[in-house]
């Protein structure tokens, strides 16, 4: 859940977000918008201000896509963490995590515009 958003004063494509992963773990992430064309895509390189201690995890790059399918969407992320080794890596590639978070964030929108009656596009693009 993203607990804060801000833009930089000076540069639009910097941004600061605070996300709170679980009850114990928050992130706050510093990231430059490298390319995006809302709602289709949005590409941008992140470090993690608060993760030090994970260097494996603290920089990288992430990229989203989205498909227009008629009645469906297709979601492709791709997230590169800049000090990961080869094991983390290996580690990510079988355990699919990436894959699982957007199932999750996916299944907390399915549920949010089921409850108030509204569109998945106004959820996501509001």
């Amino acid at each position: 859940m993203i607990r804060a958003f801000d833009a930089h004063p000076h540069d639009p494509s910097r941004i600061r977000v605070i996300e709170k992963i679980n009850r114990k773990l928050e992130i706050e992430e510093h990231r430059t918008i490298l390319s995006q064309d809302p709602p289709r895509s949005c590409h941008y390189d992140f470090i993690h201000a608060n993760r030090m201690d994970a260097p494996e995890a603290n920089s990288g790059s992430v990229g989203y896509d989205i498909e227009d399918l008629g009645a469906k969407r297709q979601v492709t992320k791709c997230a590169t963490f800049n000090n990961a080794s080869l094991a983390t890596r290996l580690f990510e590639w079988l355990d699919d995590s990436q894959g699982k978070e957007l199932d999750r964030r996916v299944g907390l929108l399915e549920k949010r515009v089921k409850a108030k009656g509204t569109s998945l596009e106004s959820e996501v693009f509001a």
